[in-house]
């Protein structure tokens, strides 16, 4: 989704993708060439990593990819002795079930400003 009166750069698009692939950990689920669903890290701290980018097609939701991918990801992580964070909107019933599946718990509430 783009801001109003923004348009897609798709070159820079491109690039910021290329210069995230060289730090975060990210994980895609493919059928047929195709893929399906994705997960990755967004940001790497000195000892906790933040989930981040979740995503499934809408025609795959539901069939426990994004879970599937999520527990992947932060066995992943715990195996290297991270600990993994991620943050989710109030009103995202969807991914908050994914991620109370996979052994999440909600520590506080919080708001972001964007200025």
């Amino acid at each position: 989704m783009l801001l109003p009166g923004t348009s897609l750069n798709r070159d820079a698009c491109l690039k910021n993708l290329s210069e995230a692939l060289k730090v975060q950990h990210i994980y895609l689920l493919y059928s047929g060439g195709c893929p399906l669903a994705k997960a990755g890290t967004n940001a790497l701290g000195l000892f906790w990593d933040q989930l981040g980018g979740v995503y499934t097609l809408p025609q795959y939701r539901g069939q426990g990819l994004a879970t599937a991918l999520v527990s992947h990801l932060v066995r992943k992580r715990l195996v290297l002795g991270r600990k993994v964070v991620l943050f989710v909107k109030v009103l995202n019933p969807a991914a908050k079930k994914v991620y109370e599946k996979i052994g999440f718990k909600t520590d506080a509430g919080f708001r972001i400003s964007y200025f």
